[in-house]
């Protein structure tokens, strides 16, 4: 299923659960741990020495809103922060490289082989998957997603780490009574993050979430679910030796600050949030299977029904906004 509409295929930009789909999510394996960390192992296959030298062509160091000063051979020599502070160009290599955004190639661009694009978006549609799974365990979380970010690549060399953050943080400051804005306010929007993993061949590199006194080492193939607040506050130990290759995703609400997102049958390009449709109908859907953990009187161990997670009573407070879609037309008709 291609996930770029008519300006670049004849498909829609959107998935919706099909026959067989339920299976699918039954068949991920996972672990669920406290707040809201879900680990699904062995989630997708990878072509490694197809995919990572791909990524390695691509991958860049990345600016992190610093305005990088480079000398007359095009060598970096230092960062500069807005407010004219010098950052030593040493301290940006040991962030992991990226590849996508900042203006830089996305994962999938135009000149993307067709082989690589169709794992990208076979991790897309994994994704997907596992997040109906999250949905079926914390089900008030739905009407919190509403659009998805398609993933961007992190590529960690030796010595190279992520210190603790959360994504939910959009750095805007209040300062000594100041406010200072910041350029990036859909992180406000973030919700639910989705990291998928390329290999495990390398030393160190841990996944860290403090508050939680939790440490994950992925597998190859597996895929973690985690929220972007700061509950979800996380980080990556220093690569003691080999490559680590990753893949970030995210899922949100809300916009309309300094941004756009996408509209399903609109989107021609990687990275920018589109709409989900047909998430909450998804799940609907999945949990009348067997495959769903509500029982048969719709209960669940932690004393939710049904009705006050999916079909809660509430009104719509505000018009129509976007376009429709009806839930029973199938993916890929004609626009």
């Amino acid at each position: 299923m291609r996930l770029f509409g008519p300006a670049d295929s004849d498909k829609y930009a959107y998935h919706k659960l099909g026959p067989g789909d339920a299976e699918w999510v039954n068949r991920l394996e996972y672990t669920n741990y406290p707040g809201g960390v879900m680990h699904f192992h062995n989630a997708f296959d990878i072509d490694q020495k197809r995919i990572l030298p791909y990524l390695d062509d691509l991958a860049y160091v990345p600016s992190c809103g610093l305005k990088i000063v480079k000398d007359d051979e095009g060598k970096m020599l230092h960062g500069e922060t807005f407010e004219g502070n010098i950052v030593d160009i040493t301290d940006l290599l040991r962030l992991p490289m990226r590849v996508g955004g900042h203006g830089e190639p996305e994962p999938v661009n135009p000149l993307t082989p067709e082989d690589v694009r169709e794992f990208f978006e076979h991790v897309e549609e994994t994704f997907y998957m596992a997040l109906l799974r999250y949905c079926d365990l914390y089900p008030l979380v739905v009407n919190t997603l509403l659009w998805r970010m398609r993933g961007h690549a992190l590529r960690y060399s030796s010595d190279a780490s992520l210190g603790i953050h959360n994504d939910n943080d959009t750095n805007t400051l209040m300062r000594n009574g100041q406010r200072w804005e910041s350029g990036r306010e859909i992180a406000m929007y973030q919700v639910t993050n989705g990291l998928a993993y390329f290999n495990d061949d390398y030393e160190g590199g841990e996944f860290r979430f403090p508050y939680l006194d939790l440490t994950i080492k992925p597998k190859t193939g597996d895929i973690i679910l985690f929220p972007a607040n700061y509950i979800g506050t996380h980080g990556v130990a220093p690569v003691k030796s080999g490559f680590r290759y990753s893949y970030l995703t995210q899922f949100g609400h809300g916009g309309g600050h300094r941004y756009e997102v996408t509209e399903p049958n609109d989107s021609n390009m990687w990275l920018p949030p589109v709409w989900m449709p047909f998430l909450a109908q998804d799940l609907h859907k999945f949990q009348q299977t067997e495959y769903s953990h509500l029982d048969t009187s719709g209960d669940r161990a932690v004393g939710l029904t049904m009705s006050t997670t999916l079909e809660q009573t509430r009104e719509a407070e505000g018009g129509a906004v976007g376009e429709f879609i009806a839930y029973d037309e199938p993916v890929g008709a004609p626009a």
